[in-house]
């Protein structure tokens, strides 16, 4: 009897890690029916002067795509599309309006300059497709962003990041989660 529940056990085991393996292996994207999300390997050019619009393109992008805990245990997925951004003319760090949420975060440093920018974009938060109980082209919320505007900065770690948004924009329920850029 012992035998035959270590034995189950055993197997549940197994089971659990082979199946985790495959889902990983299939990436994230696959239990929201959408991309992956992008990822950046170094965040550390440019080392010097301004940022490019290329550079804070990918960067926000990085910042901003990503998992993050919902209610419960629930795992939302956020994502963007349609990304345009320009940056203007590097200024100092402003204590008043630099050093807030998501700045703060990804540790700013008030020695480096601060870049603004603007943009537009569509944002996505997408639920596992059995958590939102919709099913496939129905579990994300969509948000227009057309006047977003934000900054890029270099943390103390001398690592680039990019964030902007567009508050009071509706949200739309029930939509598609995006398989592109």
């Amino acid at each position: 009897m012992i035998r035959m529940i270590c034995g189950a056990a055993l197997a549940a085991v197994i089971a659990f890690v082979g199946a985790t393996s495959i889902a990983q292996a299939a990436g994230v994207g696959a239990k929201y029916a959408s991309r992956e999300p992008h990822t950046c390997a170094s965040r550390t050019a440019p080392a010097s002067g301004p940022i490019t619009a290329a550079q804070a393109k990918q960067y926000f992008q990085c910042d901003t795509e990503k998992l993050a805990t919902s209610s419960g245990d629930d795992m939302t997925l956020t994502l963007v599309t349609g990304l345009n951004v320009q940056v203007g003319a590097g200024r100092p760090f402003m204590m008043n309006s630099d050093n807030t949420g998501n700045n703060v975060d990804d540790g700013i440093d008030p020695h480096f300059t601060v870049y603004p920018i603007r943009g537009s974009f569509t944002h996505y938060t997408c639920h596992t497709l059995t958590a939102f109980n919709s099913g496939v082209g129905r579990n994300c919320l969509k948000q227009e962003m057309p006047h977003a505007t934000g900054i890029c900065f270099m943390s103390s770690f001398k690592e680039w990041h990019c964030h902007m948004q567009d508050i009071s924009q509706p949200m739309t329920n029930h939509q598609p989660a995006p398989r592109t850029d």
